[in-house]
This record gives structure tokens, sequence and C-alpha cells, in this order.
């Protein structure tokens, strides 16, 4: 182990240098160094906090480690990731950002929960909550509990929607103004001059229905070949793989891939059918960076009293400025600037959240009291008809939910369309540099 502390410490303050060093404004935007030098570095940070993080840093070195090469793998593609290719610079932004937040997490952890503090790879691999219980049941998996063909049903059905939705986007995007939607809005309201078109409104939507299809597109492909290697274990007689494990690893593997495919949560639970904000950020919206933001957001409020509405408050509102934080991180990072947008569209969430669960709450408190006020015909009476009162207040949950999620998705989306990503939605890379050279022609 002393054999690797100084050349790991002399790594780390070289990529810390490396990071730091910022182009000035004059500089061409030209990259400062190959790409694959770039990636070297990125990578190489990665690799050293994973190294150094098997368990609770014991000594000052080794914290100072873990520290710069976080600092490095955020900062290096917050500085010099713009002026590389975009599948690049797509691929280390999104790391930098999911996996910087784990990093801090473990740090956190490390300090407030020594004894109980698993290495930090882990985390990349088991971010789903096994139940103890359930492990012998998991074991007991048979082939039989995977069917291929629904899988591939359910992959083929999100990669037809989203080619469908990609479609729409390349081959009708509307025309954006500069201004941005914010400001249109408050116009309109002072003014009463139309602040969007129809068919911007429907392409908004539409864009945010795509990206999130997109994203599910990937997670099925995932479970896919999951399924596939699943059932490839449960074979008999043996196939080549069993001989590359040992028995305790292939119950080991059995075990994760079963926990995969069954015990982990959809990435996206039709965000169409949420009822409330609440449900649409927390059960139904990208559950991986949901459960992420929220354990670090929740800092913001251990100084409240356990329990008590502006605890509750605090909680949502630090999940939501995480969130904000990164999605900027990510808008600097891969086109060099940023205009708030996404900020402050996330902390707009935020605050319909807190006013739309007071609305709610105040609602629900005063038909308790009436209903406490009424004899047992009348309550009688209002179960018969109490079904179908509850469905229709559900269906205009819905209904309202949907109109704020149409309403301000152009708040967030504009940005995209534009820089002209749209081209970008059909192939899974950057194609609108390509497009707009070949438009010239």
């Amino acid at each position: 182990m002393e054999l690797i502390k100084k050349p790991l410490l002399i790594l780390s303050v070289i990529l810390v240098s490396i990071s730091l060093n910022v182009p000035s404004k004059g500089s061409p935007p030209t990259p400062p160094f190959p790409e694959p030098v770039y990636n070297l570095i990125f990578f190489g940070s990665l690799a050293v906090f994973i190294t150094n993080s098997y368990d609770r840093p014991s000594s000052f070195f080794q914290w100072m480690t873990l520290l710069a090469s976080l600092i490095s793998y955020i900062t290096v593609p917050l500085v010099y990731a713009r002026e590389y290719s975009c599948p690049t610079k797509s691929l280390t932004t999104t790391m930098a950002g999911s996996f910087g937040v784990k990093m801090l997490i473990w740090l956190r952890d490390c300090l407030e929960s020594p004894k109980t503090v698993t290495p930090f790879w882990w985390g990349l691999v088991n971010w789903r909550t096994i139940k103890p219980s359930d492990k012998d049941q998991q074991r007991k998996l048979s082939t039989n509990s995977v069917s291929l063909e629904q899988r591939f049903i359910s992959f083929m059905t999100v990669w037809a929607t989203y080619v469908l939705c990609a479609q729409i986007l390349e081959f009708f995007p509307p025309e954006v103004p500069n201004k941005p939607y914010v400001l249109r809005v408050i116009d309109f309201i002072r003014t009463g001059k139309p602040f969007i078109s129809l068919h911007a409104l429907l392409y908004c939507y539409i864009y945010g229905g795509a990206l999130a299809v997109s994203m599910s597109f990937l997670y099925e492909l995932i479970l896919l070949h999951a399924a596939i290697l699943f059932r490839v274990l449960c074979m008999k007689p043996k196939t080549p793989l069993h001989a590359l494990l040992t028995p305790s690893q292939q119950v080991s593997l059995k075990e994760w891939l079963s926990s995969l495919l069954f015990d982990a949560k959809p990435l996206f639970n039709y965000p169409i059918l949420s009822s409330g904000p609440i449900d649409f950020w927390k059960n139904r919206w990208h559950s991986v960076c949901t459960e992420n933001f929220s354990n670090l957001g929740s800092m913001f409020a251990r100084r409240f009293e356990k329990g008590t509405r502006i605890r509750k408050m605090m909680e949502v509102v630090g999940t939501f400025f995480v969130s904000a934080v990164i999605h900027e991180y990510y808008s600097v990072s891969v086109h060099g600037k940023s205009r708030g947008e996404h900020f402050s569209f996330i902390l707009f969430h935020a605050l319909v959240i807190i006013v739309w669960e007071n609305v709610w709450g105040l609602w629900r408190n005063l038909g308790v009291a009436e209903r406490k006020g009424r004899n047992t015909e009348n309550e009688k009476k209002e179960r018969e008809e109490g079904a179908a009162k509850k469905m229709l207040k559900q269906i205009a949950k819905i209904l309202g939910w949907n109109l704020i999620v149409l309403l301000s998705a152009p708040w967030f989306f504009e940005r995209y369309i534009r820089d002209e990503y749209y081209h970008c939605m059909a192939h899974f890379v950057c194609v609108k540099d390509t497009v707009a050279s070949a438009s010239t022609h």
C-alpha cells in the first residue's frame, strides 16, 4: 500500500491542476488535449476514487485522494467537455453528474455511519433495496419466472413509441423565440400578447415524452439482456457460462439478475397518469435520479424537527435544489453557458409541490370535518356514490396536473429546440451539425 500512495497522490494533484486550468475567454474553441487524453483523465479520476473507496477512508491521505479525484471527476467535464464530440461530452457529463452525486452520498455516509459503509462501487450496481427474507425465494427462481417473449414485446413497444416520437420531433419543429418562455408569460399577463403557439406547446410536451421513452428504451434493452442471461444461467445441461463461474458466483449473479428483473422499480412508470406533482416526481419520473437527489437533498432539512410541515417543505426544496444544480451542470458542461431556464423550472416545480400539497391537505381536512357532522343515513348514501366521486376526483387531478406539465414544459425544453437537438433524438447521437451543414449546400 505504501508503494502506491505517492503515485496516487501525484496523479490526484495532476488531475486537479488540469481540471482547474480554465481556458481564457479569448482562447479559440479547440480542445486543450486529444480526446483519448480527456477520456483518460476523466475515467482515471473515477478509477482512483473506486480503488480508494473499498472501505471507509482511514487516513488523511486517503481522504485527500478521494476529494481530489472527486473534484477532478466533476470539474474536467465542466471545463472541457463542450470542446469534444457530442457522444463524448454527453456520456462524460451524464456520468459526472450521476456518479458525482453518488460519490458525495458515499463520503457523507463515511462520516455519519462509518460502521455500515459498503464499497462505493456496490452502489453503482446494487442500487435497489432487497428484502433479506426474499433471498431464499430468489434462489428458487426458475427459467419459467422470466418470459423472454414478454420482455421482448415490452422492448419493441417502447422502441416503436420512441421512433414515432423521434420522427415527429425531427420533421415538425416549431419556431421558438429567443426570449425566454417565462418572460413571455409575464408579458402575456401584462399586455395579453400570446406567449406560445399551440403547435410549440404540444411539441414541447411530446419532447418530454420522447426524452422519457428514450431513457426507458435503454433501460428496457438492459432488462432484455438481463433476462437472456438469466435464462442461460437456468439452463440444463450446463452452458459454457457455467464453466466460467463458480457455484457461489452463479448464485450471486442469479440473485442480482432476479433483483434487477423483479425488484427494481420501472425507470418511468407512466408519468402521463400522475395525479399530482408528488406522484409524478416521486413515483413515476426517473426513479434512479429521484432516489439520489432525495438522498442528498434531505440534508437541508435535518435541522428541523421530524414530521413537521416545515421539515417536509425543506426536504422538497433540498431535493429539487440538488436536481436543479445537476441539470445546470449538464447545461454548462455541454453548451458552455446557461440562462438558468432549467434551474428556475425545477425550483418552480418545488413550489408547485408545496402549494399543491397544502391546498389538497386543506381540502381533505374540510372534507373530514364535514363528514363528522353528518348522520349515519347520509354516510351510507355517500358510500354508494363514493366510488364514482373518487374516480371523477382522480381524473380531475390527472387532467389538472397534466395541464400544469403542458404549460410549463416549454420552460424546460425550448432550450433544446433553439439549439436544434431534435435532430439527435432519432439517432441517439448528435447529428444537428451534420444536418445544418447539409442544409447550407
